[in-house]
């Protein structure tokens, strides 16, 4: 994808809550890990993670991704 490919705010959802989902599964993922599955640059991942950390739905920590401890448990009862 090209810098100047503008996704719709959907695909911009659908690509954190994928984020969301592996990091859930993982534990925790290192940010530039992600960016490179979901191929997209670091900066697009950092904001991703911001964009889902102020929604409380994982913490951010020196380089990596970190799900909740209730949502990693909640993945594993699937």
């Amino acid at each position: 994808m090209s810098a100047r490919t503008r996704l719709s705010q959907a695909a911009v959802e659908q690509r954190r809550q994928a984020v969301l989902r592996r990091v859930a599964e993982a534990g925790e993922v290192a940010i530039a890990d992600l960016a490179e599955q979901f191929d997209v640059s670091l900066m697009t991942m950092h904001r991703d993670l911001d964009n889902l950390a102020e929604r409380h739905m994982l913490r951010k920590r020196r380089g990596r991704a970190v799900a909740y401890p209730m949502l990693t448990m909640e993945t594993a009862t699937r």
